[in-house]
């Protein structure tokens, strides 16, 4: 009975070294004041997709791109019509033009500015050969989208929805009744960069309507030559050129690209699907085993083994009856799973712990042998004591 009581502390001490034997979460670094036995490495890398940014260019003037597909091309807007289309252009296109000229730029823009004073208007509408026509507020300092109110300094600007010729245009303007006779000008341009003035009106704000007449040329500007593909009707405002052979081209716009790295995220992987690994940019992992765990597994070895001849003796000098004797060695092996137990948990407690985004520890499954052959052992144990019980009281 003694040997068996013996087999199965020794037993248990073993699946104490088992557990001393399992390996620490992965970490980043190894302390140099551990002694470490079998480390083993794992290196990790940080992973990412490519993605493709770029346009398309005649030419990438700026080196702004590192990559360019020659095969991926379109072809830019036609060029203005011009006499001579000179280079190597992807598209060249021929055509009889008909060259004219405003002398009194036609309209787009319409400004309202020179305030004497601050002014609100109660409702502005502007006409094109006496149909109304609709605009939208481009400018409007501090007025909110609105001509309720517009400071001295201020101006309004109103983009029309199409281009008018000027002299075709009249205005109602009509000045809220609280801002009597208040100058300013009324003024209209070709393009948005107001360079081409076409009529000019100093206007009052007692006053609703306002018909362009001669007096409004005093600013008037001549447009440039323009080119019509359909002969255009010579008037009082249009001058007509001759006929001509005009070209204009297209060019061939490649595409100029940079592939960029878009990364999973900060956190270092051995692999993740559907990701390119970034060979540059890496981490190594460390996992080990201690030896100090091993020394503190012999030594509790040895202290079990003196508690274990000290029961033994009194076990030896106690012959008082076979239950006792049997309770005693329950006892015993209670005790020295007990201790064990304890130790091994506070063993683990001394080993740092560092969690990982990738490793789960997993129970040995000599473990569950071991304690089915505990559990077994003490089955057996306490049938031969039954049986050695029930011999004794037939004697």
């Amino acid at each position: 009975m003694k040997k068996v009581i013996l087999f199965i502390s020794t037993l248990v001490l073993f699946i104490n070294s088992v557990n001393a034997e399992e390996y620490s979460n992965w970490v980043e670094s190894l302390d140099d004041s551990i002694k470490y036995d079998d480390v083993q490495t794992e290196t990790r890398y940080r992973f990412y997709k490519e993605e493709i940014e770029g346009e398309y260019l005649i030419s990438d003037t700026l080196n702004k791109y590192k990559y360019n597909d020659i095969n991926d091309y379109i072809y830019s807007e036609f060029s203005d019509w011009q006499e001579v289309c000179e280079g190597e252009y992807a598209n060249i296109e021929n055509k009889i033009l008909y060259p004219y000229k405003k002398l009194v730029v036609d309209t787009n823009y319409i400004q309202i500015r020179g305030l004497t004073k601050d002014i609100s208007f109660d409702d502005i509408k502007i006409y094109a050969n006496e149909e109304e026509v609709s605009y939208e507020i481009v400018e409007c300092d501090d007025c909110t989208k609105s001509y309720n109110y517009i400071t001295s300094n201020e101006k309004l600007i109103l983009k029309l929805d199409n281009t008018y010729p000027s002299m075709t245009l009249s205005f109602y303007i009509k000045a809220n009744s609280n801002y009597p006779n208040i100058i300013y000008r009324i003024e209209t341009y070709y393009d948005e960069n107001f360079e081409k003035i076409g009529i000019a009106y100093v206007a009052n704000s007692n006053l609703n309507t306002f018909k362009p007449d001669e007096r409004w040329l005093y600013l008037a500007m001549e447009s440039d030559i323009m080119y019509s593909e359909v002969p255009v009707v010579e008037d009082t405002n249009t001058v007509i050129y001759p006929s001509k052979n005009m070209c204009r081209y297209q060019e061939k716009m490649t595409y100029y690209y940079n592939i960029n790295k878009v990364y999973y995220d900060d956190n270092y992987y051995t692999n993740i699907d559907g990701y390119i690994k970034d060979t540059n940019d890496y981490k190594v992992y460390y996992r080990y085993l201690i030896n100090d765990n091993k020394e503190k597994i012999e030594d509790n070895y040895i202290n079990n083994n003196d508690s274990i001849n000290e029961d033994k003796i009194i076990t030896e000098n106690t012959n008082d009856n076979i239950l006792s004797e049997e309770e005693q060695n329950i006892d015993i092996m209670e005790t020295i799973i007990s201790e064990n137990t304890n130790k091994s948990e506070n063993e683990k407690k001394e080993v740092p712990i560092v969690n990982t985004m990738s490793i789960n520890k997993q129970i040995p499954i000599i473990k569950y042998i071991i304690l089915i052959v505990i559990i077994l052992t003490l089955i057996f144990i306490f049938y031969q004591n039954k049986k050695y019980r029930k011999k004794m009281s037939l004697e």
